[in-house]
């Protein structure tokens, strides 16, 4: 997706902005264009990106010693991206459920997209602002090296209940959304997880509302909680669900009886039919983020297009 206009954290200042802002219009206008457009995949030979991820993080590591930030920061950027699995490593996973891959990174050609690189909370003057952050947040972070699923969850959410007239066809309409994170996390999501606000139920801003739907917690066995997770998404009813783990955020778009999707940040659109399928990512979810310490290992929250007035 091409920006017009770069991101600068004085929209913050004013709530009416920031909701113009989010309000989608360039990636909708994508979305019209492009729809569900076949995109090359991603391969390469991984053996060789090691060393040039080694190669690019001692290069940034030197330009910050120097405090020449902007250039240590592309160059960390780069050490991550060379860290990225191709296409090929998640089809032996999946095989053909392997729709669409997404990158949990700022793209590397947009990392000059925001005018400042941080703000503090305690700056902002519009409470109604305020109200969209953790109370213990006090400084936002808008460009980073590391992920963005919380918001690049909340920014796929929002889209996707905004262009629910345009696709007939469901995985359609998720394919041509996922192609959206496919380059890397869209500058909406990246800003939206600085707000770091997991447990936000109304977020006017986006046009969702938010309703606990199921926790799996880690009692029991480890067979049991994989168990309880898969039986859980599969009995859901039709709709969309933001699925959080310790440090991690997914989202489930479930269809019908036989038919599930499941947007990973740092895999992509995958493709559920079957139970065993429901369990292989289960297990991949509960394997790859679980924390036993952890009493609330998976929250399930059923999300919905905000119908009433902000």
């Amino acid at each position: 997706m091409t920006m017009t206009t770069r991101f600068s954290p004085s929209v913050l200042q004013d709530y009416d902005a920031l909701k113009k802002f989010f309000s989608g219009t360039e990636a909708i206008d994508d979305l019209k264009r492009k729809a569900a457009k076949s995109e090359l995949p991603f391969e390469w030979d991984e053996s060789l990106m090691p060393i040039y991820s080694a190669f690019a993080k001692a290069l940034s590591e030197v330009f910050l010693t120097f405090s020449l930030w902007d250039l240590g920061h592309k160059w960390l950027l780069q050490a991550k991206w060379a860290q990225i699995h191709p296409d090929s490593y998640f089809r032996k996973l999946f095989g053909d459920r392997f729709l669409v891959r997404s990158v949990n990174l700022p793209p590397l050609d947009k990392v000059d997209e925001c005018s400042q690189c941080s703000m503090e909370v305690a700056s902002l003057d519009d409470s109604r602002v305020k109200k969209l952050l953790p109370a213990n947040v006090k400084q936002l972070q808008f460009i980073g090296e590391e992920g963005g699923c919380l918001g690049g969850s909340e920014w796929m959410l929002s889209l996707y209940f905004r262009t629910t007239n345009l696709f007939a066809n469901t995985k359609q309409h998720l394919i041509a959304l996922a192609n959206l994170f496919r380059k890397g996390l869209p500058l909406e999501a990246q800003v939206l997880q600085a707000f770091d606000n997991d447990g936000l139920l109304e977020s006017p801003h986006l046009g969702l509302s938010k309703r606990l739907y199921a926790q799996i917690g880690n009692t029991g066995s480890f067979e049991q909680r994989l168990e309880k997770a898969a039986a859980t998404l599969l009995s859901a009813p039709a709709g969309a669900y933001a699925v959080s783990l310790p440090g991690h955020r997914v989202t489930w778009f479930k269809v019908d009886s036989t038919t599930s999707y499941l947007h990973c940040e740092n895999m992509g659109l995958i493709e559920i039919l079957t139970v065993q399928d429901y369990i292989q990512a289960c297990n991949i979810l509960l394997t790859t983020y679980r924390n036993a310490l952890d009493p609330n290992a998976m929250t399930i929250r059923s999300v919905k297009k905000l119908t009433k007035g902000d």
